[in-house]
């Protein structure tokens, strides 16, 4: 990396996942509705095993700011990450791409589970 962003080639899961999130972002900003079945909503959860919200509610964001930040912030360290992985003295490609992805899924449900654990019984929590 020569000091700029890395191209898409050199961390593309990094890119495909900031893709996801801003459809899914831009999909919902605006869908209150759609948006509310995506939130990370530990009273759900707990009552209808709604536990797809643990890594949906990472897809959705509050407003176009906290998705800028959120983006950047994942396009700057998320492709860092992932091209260290792929360096053959770690895992290589393939398995450095795989154990990136496993960080960030379980990322996602670990980030909330404190969360989870403090509302489950709080009707009027979402996050």
């Amino acid at each position: 990396m020569g000091g700029g962003l890395p191209q898409p080639y050199e961390a593309p899961l990094t890119y495909l996942l900031l893709g996801i999130i801003i459809y899914t972002s831009y999909k919902y900003m605006e869908d209150i509705g759609g948006r509310e079945r995506l939130l990370l909503y530990p009273y759900a959860m707990t009552r209808n095993k709604e536990w797809y919200r643990f890594f949906s509610s990472g897809l959705v964001h509050g407003s176009w700011m906290h998705l800028l930040f959120n983006g950047y912030a994942l396009l700057l360290f998320g492709s860092i990450l992932e091209m260290s992985f792929v360096r053959p003295e770690l895992f290589g490609p393939l398995g450095g791409r795989l154990v990136y992805l496993g960080l960030v899924l379980s990322g996602l449900p670990m980030a909330s589970l404190y969360s989870y654990y403090k509302n489950k019984d709080n009707p009027r929590y979402r996050a």
